[in-house]
């Protein structure tokens, strides 16, 4: 939701307000996710890339 789409004298203002504010945090919340979601991925690939580099005969 842009920024202009809220008018001052708009009737449902605050009701906007407290909406676009609501979708902001879930959206923060989603990327955090996401964040820890690739570091753990990434942590994951990387020791078991490193395990097939040391012990070959395993994979």
């Amino acid at each position: 939701m842009a920024a202009g789409d809220v008018f001052a004298r708009s009737r449902h203002a605050r009701l906007a307000v407290r909406l676009r504010g609501r979708l902001r945090q879930s959206v923060i919340a989603r990327r955090l996710h996401m964040i820890w979601l690739t570091v753990l991925a990434t942590l994951f690939l990387f020791v078991y890339l490193l395990a097939a580099l040391l012990r070959p005969e395993g994979f």
